[in-house]
Order: C-alpha cells, then structure tokens, then sequence
C-alpha cells in the first residue's frame, strides 16, 4: 500500500461487497485526501480512556436506486507495560489516547500509537462496534464487518510485532514493511517488542448481503490465486472473495494433481426467488520432459507433446512442477475445469474458458515460456518480479517453461485468470447498452448518467456517407485547399493546441480558421481546445499566468531539496486546482473563446480524475477539479457544445460520471485494458467496453467522436493507411447512430502532407452508406450489423473484420460483397459460374435477376392482365434496369418496347390488341 501519514487511520480502505457495489475506497495520505474520502462524514471523540471515530456515509451503497446509509464506530484502546509470554499478551496499564487525534485533520506525520508513535511493550487495539445500515430500497440487506485484513509500518527499524492475544502471531517487519494477516480478524490488537515503530495504513472491509438476492447474473469471472487459497470471483455486478459466506473454495490432491473445489451461492440465477449453486472443481497437473521448441519471432514458438506426468506444486504462492516449486525449462503446467454444475433449473453452466495468468519470479531475470499446445504458439519473456498475459479464452489452459538466464532462478504461476457463464432461456438477448454485468469492469461501472436534455447547436448528421469529425492543428496558415476540404468533409472540427495558423496567439489562429472554414459551409462546428492540466505555450491568455505560475502550478523537490515548479516533459506547467485564481483563469480562457460566433463549443483535453459521480450527496462538487469543470458547465451559453477526452476504458469508472456535464466525448487509446480490472481484463473486453460506452452514449442523445490512426502504427505510406482501416471502421459502424462520427488520421499535424491527416482521399468515405437496417447483434466477442449498402462483421478476440460493400468487388468474379455476404457468409468463396441451389440460373445470373442463389427459383412474369392494356409485373429489385420486349412469334424474334424500366410492372398498349404474342423481360445492372 501507498506510504502516508495519519495518527490513526492513515490508509484506510473499505472494500469487499457482496451481491452490492463496492461501499468506497479511501486514499489517505496526510495532505493528499483521496477522491472518496469527503463522502464519509468522521468525528471523534474520547469515550473512558479511548477513542471512538464515528463513520457515516448516505449513498447508493447496494447497487439499487435509492440512498442507503451505513454508519459504525472504531474504537481504538492502548496500553502501556504490556508483556508476552511466547503464547499470550499480557496487556499492561490502560492509556489514555486524546480525542483530539481527529481522522480528518491534515497532519502528515501522525500515526498508530500511544503517543504517535508505539514503543517496547506498548500495545493498541481497534474494534468496529455499533455497524448500522439502513437501505433505501427497503429489501432486507444487511451490513456484516468483514474484519481487518491488512496493516503496514513506517520506517527504518526492523522490529517483531504480536498480533493478537491468545495464540498472538509474531511477525518480523523490516523498514517500510506490510503484512496481511493469517485471515481477517475481528479485533485488532498490536504489540511492539521495540521502541520507535509507526503503523500507518489499514485495511478493513464490509460486506451487504441480502439474505435472499434476487439479481439475476450470466457471466462469472474467477481469479484463483496459489498457495495462500485464495479466490476473486467478479460477476459483472460485485466484486467479492473468500471473506463471504456465499464463496467457498476446498483445496485437496488427487495424486500428483491439484484439486480446488469451488462453489458460488450468491445469486438468483433464473429469477425463481431461490438463491442457486453454481460449483465446479478446477485442476492443476504438472509433466516434465515438454517436447517444446522457443522462437523470438512471434507466434513460431511450439509444445507439441506433454511428456510425463509429474507433481503439481503449491508453493510461496505459486504453482509450480514436481520438488522446487517452479516452471523449469521443458515443464509444464496443465490447467482444466471439471464437475461443471448449476442447481437453478432451466439454466446450464459453460465454461467459456482460461482468459489469463500472472507469472512470478523467484530471482533471475530473462524467463522464457510457452502459452499453449501445438505448433504457432506465443512465445513470453520477462524480466520483472511478475508479468501477467492475457489472451482469448482457451480450454485447457498449458503453459511451458523454455528456460531462464540463471538456471537455478526460475518463475512459476501465481494467479489464474476464467470465465464461466450461465445460459437462462428465459433471459432476453437484447444488447442493453446500460447494463455492464457482461464485463469485469461492470461492478465499478455505478450509476447511470442523465439522458441529454437539449440538442441545440448539434452538428448536422446523415447516413449519406460515414459522418465524420477531424482533430487538427496548424502552426502556418491553412491553404484555401485545405479549408474547403475540411467544411465539405467533416461535420466538426476539434482546432487542437499549436494552431496558431500563422497569427502571433492560438486564439487568433483558431478565429481565423473558424471564420474562413464557416464562410464555406456554416454547419460546420468549431470547436476550441484547451488542456486542463498541461499549460501549452502560445495562448495569448498565458500572459496573465506568467505572474502567478509559483502560485497556479504545481511544484516538486529538485535534487538539492529545494520546492520548485514541477515541469511536465521538462517544459510544461501543470495545472494546481486547488487555487482559486487558477480555476477561474481556466474557465476565462474557454469563456473568451466560447461567446465567439464563430465559436460553437469547447473541449478539454487530460480529464484527470478518475470519478463516480461528480456531485456528493450535498449537491457539491467532489473535488477542485470538478468545481472548476463545474464552473464551466454553469457559464457555458445555451447552445455552445462542452466536449472532452473523457470516456476511457482504461480509466475507474471510464469517466461515465463527466456526461453529466458535457455534450459528449472524445475516444482515443480505446484498446487499452483497465489494469485495475480483477481478474486482469482482456483486450478484446477492452474494445467491448468502448463499443458499449459509445452505444451508451448515443442512446442518451450525446456526442461521441470516435478516433484513431492505424491501429498497428503510425506509418507514412498511403498503401499502409488503406490497408488498415476496416478494423476501426467496422467498430464505429458497429454502435454508430445519429451523433456519433468517425475519424481516421495518419497524424493531427496539418503541416504534414493533406494526404496524411486529411483521409478523405480513402475510397471508404466516398462510398455510399445507408442508414442502419437494424441495431448491432452482439454474440460474445463477435459483433454484426447491416447498413443500406454494407454489412458489418468484427471478432473482438481474433480482430476479423469483413466490410462487405454492395459498391465493391474484391474478388472480381462480377458479384458485389454485400450480395455474396448475404448470402454466403463471405464475400470470395463462391464463384460466378456455380450452382449451388441446382435451379437453371449461375450464381452470377442470379445476383443479376435479384433471385436467391440458395432456393431453386425463377424470373418471370407474373400477375398477367389482358384488356386495352396489356398489364403484367415481375419480382424487380433495386440498382437493376429491365427491358421489355415482344414478338408475334417465337420464330421471326424479339422487338424492343421499352428499355431502362426501373420497376416491376409494365402495362402495353401497342400490342394489346392482338390476338396472340409473346413478352420477353431482360435484366441487367445498373452502370
């Protein structure tokens, strides 16, 4: 845990909930006041010779959609003279502690103890007493203290420490040390064997239960950690361990095979009113003598034979192979599910597979390894104390040793990453583009945010081709080329910093291109940049910063200890939030910019807080930071748009609680996994998340702008930037609906050549596109969806992209994609002269006739009707043209009546008198 200081509590975290949110997390550390910590209201008070810290917190504490409030006291005793005997603590004359000791007093250098501090044969004990929690909803959930699990020491002095009373633990702390305890306990008692020791971070949790829960859940995420019988499990809704009731993990061996029974109690999973079982038995096997051959050249490396089945070990937290607890070069580490069960009915389990795994170190360095069996398999290095590895699901899970630099020194796996799921008939298949209980991430997710209520100053959007937006800056003027490219092609303009186009200031660079870029088309929107914790040079407002920079930035301690301003990259200011003058700068430099005509929003860069709400219960603001956003928001005139860098994956709670502010978002580094996710998270999961925080952001009417270059890499080639737009493209057009635009660059310098930042030379811009015929259909990692001229296929996991366009023709055979899409499955594997369906017409001749390729069927005329007017129609689709023709007899041939007919019918004058003769219709496709 983070080093800090406090006299009591100085880290206090309050984690574990189950079938419920996570209640908080506090980070103190004196000065430094973490995010959630003015959510607890804390007072203390003397109470005999001790002292009792009053904790209340109202909040949305058990996932429902009322206020809850839970409250309890921490009582803390100490004592002087106190004695061990090798067994017991004998704890000696009672002290009293001063109530002035508040929690909530910003005083670095407090700690545990006494006097502060806590010396030879001096003791403290905490207790939590008095737990209340009263829920808004009404549905009978309790609050159960969990126990303290965790405690830390400051300092140099390497001191033993008894935990406890009866049977007291001794523990040997080294310096700045920490150690958890053999399980949660309920009271907490210290005693110190020298003088001079501070204890400054504590974790203890809470848990609300509900006795008889109701929510319903699909998907299952474990994290199986070795040799300590420890157990994660995530169910996309809490986050929870072995500290509930309702989790259970028996650990036993079956020969040289580790067995770990595990079973869940904890949800309702058809909806029935009945709490059901959800078990299974996880293995772990070992073998020596691997047939394996390692590769540095990626996805060469192969395992192609297990060898002899040998111990699986447990050992200093990890699993290893035979006697020294480790992955030797040539063993292996098999891991499988079995016994599979689910006791609801009408529901099964699946095992969905190992997602994946942390490696850990015993000493050394360059640890060489194989994922998988087989040939094509990854091959790992890594030179750290752990390395975790994440890949799409697999059964059984296999991992290889391929040897290390020393020998002696190898690694082993200390956690275990999978997935289980429960499949409900009965449950709907609908994508809900609120509900993130698909995800590991979802229990962080917390509350919903507003719809948006006005739409004035939206930019103009249609389906006519892909919408679009484009972030761009320019040191020199823009060429009269470049403007009438950007108002034709882009619905909005994000003026990004250095775009001072040629003026002395990025203001009067930004007008000016504003104003020139409106005079072409006046629909397009400008929108101003500004960082909100980088101070970027060239701002003509800069010049009221300059004097007071000491003041407005945040500083650092140099190498000779002296307080100076911290630079960013050694040439930048940062942004000190907690000055009001800095604040209100920030918000004048926006406003100076947005009451501009030409102006029609703003835009944030570097969101740097990770949030849940941006307002507490009181209806303020939560931090410095937020009352400065806050204060823009409020000055912002009606119509003027507020936009930002805001919605991140990567990010705790992915910046959802920002859309109550803002108009919109901004998505870049949208790939990057969270790596706060427990289990890890998965980077095809990661693109999951992003894709629903658009398809959220769209259905509650917001802006979001989707970015990217290639995904594989910046790369100054027109070859390489038309090779890799399907990818980012599909995603956008997988969640795209009206407000959402797409943006593909090379680059967001306009000085670079037009062709790298201005892509609208790629054919997929000019390309017909067609509203949506349908929202997207999620299956797992696969996603589909059918637009007017294209169909739309991305595999999250394997990164398959299939744009089938009716406008193109890969393979040339004649036959666009979207028709061999449709009705293949792909776009190249059938040819023009086949037959499958065994009717008298060739693939192509069908595509050609609008007919089906897969049903035995035909051409022809129909719905005939004689009289003055010969009417008669026949099945016409769009972008074919039909001709008519007639003849009195099948001998003498067909005469033309009429060409170029767009529809299905046709009615004849010419011939209607005629006692007998024949029609004829030809089709052919549209030039």
């Amino acid at each position: 845990m983070k080093a800090c200081g406090s006299l009591l509590i100085a880290c206090l975290l309050i984690v574990g909930v189950v079938q419920a949110s996570v209640l908080s997390v506090l980070n103190w550390d004196g000065n430094n006041v973490g995010t959630n910590w003015n959510q607890w209201a804390v007072s203390a008070v003397s109470n005999g010779n001790d002292i009792v810290y009053s904790w209340s917190r109202t909040g949305n504490l058990d996932g429902g959609t009322v206020n809850d409030t839970l409250s309890f006291d921490l009582r803390l005793k100490a004592w002087t003279g106190s004695s061990f005997d090798g067994t017991h603590i004998n704890p000696g004359a009672v002290y009293m502690i001063s109530a002035d000791r508040n929690l909530t007093t910003n005083a670095p250098n407090q700690h545990f103890g006494p006097g502060g501090d806590i010396d030879n044969g001096q003791s403290f004990q905490l207790s939590v007493e008095n737990i209340s929690f009263t829920q808004g909803e009404s549905n009978g959930w309790v609050a159960v203290f969990d126990g303290f699990s965790h405690i830390s020491k400051y300092g140099t002095d390497n001191t033993t420490f008894y935990f406890g009373t009866t049977n007291a633990e001794a523990v040997y702390m080294t310096g700045d040390g920490d150690t958890g305890f053999a399980g949660p306990v309920d009271v907490l008692t210290v005693t110190a064997s020298a003088n001079n020791n501070r204890f400054r971070d504590l974790d203890f949790s809470f848990t609300t239960t509900n006795p008889a829960p109701s929510q319903t859940a699909s998907s299952f995420w474990f994290m199986q950690t070795a040799g300590t019988n420890e157990l994660v499990l995530n169910n996309g809704r809490i986050l929870t361990n072995l500290n509930d009731s309702a989790l259970s993990c028996t650990s036993s061996s079956d020969g040289g095979t580790l067995v770990y029974s595990i079973e869940w109690a904890g949800n309702d999973l058809n909806d029935d009113g009945i709490t059901d079982t959800l078990s299974f038995d996880l293995l772990v096997e070992g073998f020596t003598n691997s047939t394996y051959a390692y590769s540095t050249n990626a996805n060469e490396s192969s395992m192609t034979a297990l060898g002899g089945a040998s111990d699986a070990t447990e050992g200093d937290g990890a699993w290893g192979v035979f006697g020294d607890d480790d992955v030797d070069a040539g063993e292996s580490l098999r891991f499988s599910v079995t016994n599979l069960q689910v006791s609801a009915p009408g529901c099964s389990a699946v095992f969905e597979g190992f997602t994946g795994f942390e490696a850990q170190e015993s000493g050394g360095r360059d640890h060489l390894l194989i994922i998988g069996e087989g040939t094509g398999l990854a091959g790992k290095e890594f030179d750290a104390a752990s390395a975790q590895y994440t890949f799409p699901a697999v059964e059984p899970f296999i991992v290889t040793g391929a040897g290390s630099f020393y020998d002696h020194l190898e690694w082993a796996v200390s956690e275990l990453y999978f997935k289980i799921s429960v499949e409900n008939p009965a449950t709907s298949n609908v994508w809900n583009a609120t509900d993130y209980s698909d995800y590991v991430v979802g229990p962080q997710m917390g509350d919903e945010y507003p719809e948006q209520e006005s739409y004035s100053n939206y930019p103009a959007f249609s389906w006519d081709t892909v919408p679009r937006w484009l972030i761009i800056r320019k040191s020199s003027a823009y060429t009269e080329g470049e403007i009438n490219s950007m108002a034709t092609n882009y619905n909005l303009i994000v003026w990004e910093k250095a775009n001072s186009a040629g003026f002395d200031s990025i203001e009067e660079g930004i007008l000016d291109t504003s104003t020139r870029i409106r005079a072409v088309d006046p629909s397009t929107k400008n929108i101003f940049y500004l960082n909100s914790y980088i101070h970027y040079g060239g701002y003509a407002a800069n010049a009221i910063y300059e004097p007071y920079a000491w003041e407005w930035s945040n500083h650092t301690t140099d190498t000779n200890g002296q307080e100076v301003i911290y630079m960013f990259k050694d040439r930048y200011y940062t942004h000190n939030y907690s000055v009001p003058g800095l604040r209100n700068w920030w918000v004048d430099t926006m406003m100076s910019m947005a009451t501009n005509p030409v102006i029609d929003g703003v835009f944030i860069d570097k969101v740097t807080q990770s949030i849940s709400s941006v307002y507490d219960e009181s209806g303020q603001p939560v931090s410095d930071y937020l009352t400065m956003l806050d204060q823009l928001d409020q000055a912002l005139p009606e119509g003027k748009l507020f936009l930002g860098n805001t919605l991140r994956n990567e990010r705790n709670y992915a910046g959802r609680a920002y859309m109550e502010l803002q108009e919109g978002s901004y998505f870049e580094r949208w790939s990057l996994p969270n790596n706060n996710a427990v289990p890890a998270q998965s980077d095809a999961e990661a693109v999951a998340v992003t894709l629903q925080l658009m398809r959220e952001g769209v259905s509650k009417g917001k802006i979001m702008l989707f970015n990217t270059g290639s995904p594989d890499g910046y790369d100054s080639t027109q070859a390489h930037l038309q090779e890799h737009i399907d990818w980012p493209l599909a995603l956008y057009l997988i969640v795209a609906e009206t407000n959402a635009y797409f943006a593909y660059q090379g680059g967001v310098d306009a000085t670079d050549p037009d062709w790298l930042w201005d892509l609208s030379w790629l054919p997929e811009f000019n390309r017909p596109l067609g509203a949506p015929l349908g929202d997207p259909i999620k299956d797992g990692f696969i996603y589909t969806r059918s637009y007017e001229h294209v169909d739309v296929m991305v595999d999250l996991e394997t990164r398959e992209t299939v744009l089938a366009w009716d406008c193109v023709d890969a393979d040339g055979d004649g036959m666009n994609d979207l028709w061999e899409y449709r009705n293949f499955g792909n776009t190249t594997n059938e040819t023009a002269s086949a037959n499958p369906d065994g009717d008298t017409y060739t693939n192509l001749e069908e595509y050609i006739a609008g007919l089906n390729p897969n049903v035995f069927d035909t051409f022809a005329v129909s719905d005939f009707t004689a009289g003055a007017s010969n009417t008669f129609g026949w099945s016409a689709v769009s972008g074919r043209l039909y001709n008519v023709y007639w003849s009195s007899n099948l001998i003498d041939g067909f005469s033309l009546i009429e060409s170029n007919v767009p529809g299905g019918t046709f009615s004849d004058t010419n011939y209607a008198g005629d006692a007998a003769g024949f029609y004829k219709i030809t089709v052919e496709l549209e030039p």
